[in-house]
């Protein structure tokens, strides 16, 4: 797994401005640094689903939220449109807001196990009654089983860990769909401004 940043991409970094530039080259030099730029930004998202599927542990998927927000933090700026710029920002921030949950799913989820230490699975009731010469005794008792006790508290801590694993799902697909709906919208709004497909 690469710690290391990847370079950006040669095609997305905007060239500066040359001297004395018409209204009508600066709006063609505004459009394809632009256009460059949201090419980048869903790039990266592609690149991040693929690298989603690879991942083992929920650190790895922490990793990547982190890895790819500050890749398209370090986008070039240069010429791009601030409506885009704010949509990249936004996404970016969506990236590490993932991020955080599910770093805080894991340390809530151990919070919570730790405080299992005990089930009432290991208590039972056993006994009964049984006829005597001298009549009927006997009578029903709790009867505390060890195994029963650990197997109860490691299915407790099971559900904890489940349960905390559904919430953080359901936050990252709330941001997953936050994104797609930025997207959709920049993408309409680039589009119509400029006159080119984004």
């Amino acid at each position: 797994m690469c710690v290391v940043d990847s370079p950006v991409p040669s095609h997305t970094t905007a060239a500066p401005l040359p001297p004395q530039t018409s209204p009508g080259d600066l709006a063609a030099i505004q459009a394809k640094a632009s256009l460059d730029h949201f090419h980048a930004v869903t790039a990266m998202a592609d690149e991040l689903k693929n690298d989603m599927r690879e991942a083992a542990t929920l650190a790895v998927t922490s990793f990547y939220f982190d890895k790819y927000a500050k890749r398209i933090e370090r986008l070039p700026i240069l010429n791009v449109d601030q409506e885009l710029l704010n949509y990249s920002a936004f996404v970016a921030s969506q990236l590490r807001a993932a991020a955080d949950a599910v770093r805080g799913m894991g340390i809530r989820t151990r919070a919570q196990q730790a405080q299992i230490t005990s089930s009432p699975a290991g208590y039972g009731v056993a006994g009964g009654y049984r006829q005597g010469a001298f009549g009927t005794y006997g009578g029903v008792h709790t009867v505390y089983s060890p195994r029963a006790e650990m197997r109860g508290v490691a299915e407790e801590r099971m559900g904890v860990s489940a349960q905390e694993k559904g919430n953080a799902a359901m936050d990252v697909q709330q941001i997953r769909d936050a994104i797609i709906a930025a997207t959709a919208d920049i993408r309409r709004k680039m589009t119509q401004k400029y006159q080119i497909e984004f």
